[in-house]
């Protein structure tokens, strides 16, 4: 059965790529552009796991692992930070904000379903 995975990403090739990934899989996704986008779509589809860009148009993705985090919840998501470069300063950064894992720009589709598939089996 498939899981609820957000993604909230302004690069549109980027997100679509991800959708149609996991659609094939089975997977129930949402996708939006901006951080405050974000907040309002959990109220009402929360992820099992989100794919959150670093850079967003409202505020970063940063920003919004850390608000993700504060919602009090039982089933916390899995946070996933993707960003053009995953070097130490955006691991530190992404960990002391809440999040989980890093993917790098640009993807690589056998890798986020082998890294993905055991998130989501747990």
């Amino acid at each position: 059965m498939g899981k609820r995975i957000l993604i909230v990403d302004d690069d549109s090739k980027i997100a679509s790529s991800i959708e149609f990934l996991l659609r094939r899989e089975g997977h129930d996704v949402e996708v939006v552009t901006s951080a405050s986008d974000a907040i309002e779509c959990v109220e009402e589809f929360w992820p099992a796991l989100a794919f959150v860009a670093t850079h967003l148009p409202d505020r970063d993705g940063y920003e919004l692992c850390a608000a993700l985090r504060a919602i009090p919840t039982e089933a916390p998501p899995h946070l996933v930070l993707v960003s053009p470069a995953v070097d130490d300063a955006v691991k530190a950064r992404g960990s002391a904000a809440g999040a989980d894992d890093f993917v790098q720009y640009p993807l690589v589709t056998l890798e986020l379903l082998a890294r993905v598939r055991p998130i989501l089996e747990k």
